[in-house]
């Protein structure tokens, strides 16, 4: 019924048939989206050795200080800012007294903290909804990137 209200006063240059078709792909899609992040936050909360109700909760934390800002198509227009990094920083020294390292379940320092603890306990957890890349929760538009840098993530984030 919503395809036929849709469809019958305009199909954008589709017949009826082909936009409701379309319409049910992209719900389809919409509908994958959120089962893929439904899996993968399945995934990360086995991994924290957390409960549900921890990681949504942790999850929400992540969404008020890190919201969706853009979206932004293109990669290599992903660059992120110094004064980007420094927020993550900040925001790591702040709360990686929670966390703890999922191979060996340490507790992580502000001094022991590296990528690999930022990618488990904060990329992937706050892009998961809006299935996101990080710097989209940064930045308010495309950032072109100057430089590329690449780097071992092991080594701690001081």
């Amino acid at each position: 019924e919503v395809g036929w209200r849709i469809c019958s006063g305009s199909c954008s240059g589709l017949g009826c048939n082909e936009a409701i078709q379309h319409m049910q792909t992209e719900h389809n899609n919409v509908t994958d989206m959120s089962s893929a992040a439904s899996l993968r936050a399945a995934d990360m909360t086995t991994e924290l050795r957390w409960t549900s109700a921890q990681f949504t909760g942790y999850v929400a934390q992540l969404a008020r200080h890190f919201p969706l800002r853009c979206r932004i198509d293109l990669t290599e227009r992903r660059g992120i800012t110094l004064s980007q990094l420094k927020i993550v920083k900040a925001f790591v020294q702040e709360h990686c007294h929670i966390w703890h390292d999922t191979y060996s379940g340490k507790a992580v320092s502000g001094g022991s903290a590296n990528l690999y603890h930022v990618n488990t306990w904060l990329i992937k957890p706050s892009t998961n909804t809006e299935n996101c890349a990080f710097v989209e929760l940064l930045a308010d538009a495309e950032q072109i990137p100057n430089w590329f840098c690449s780097h071992w993530w092991g080594e701690p984030i001081k």
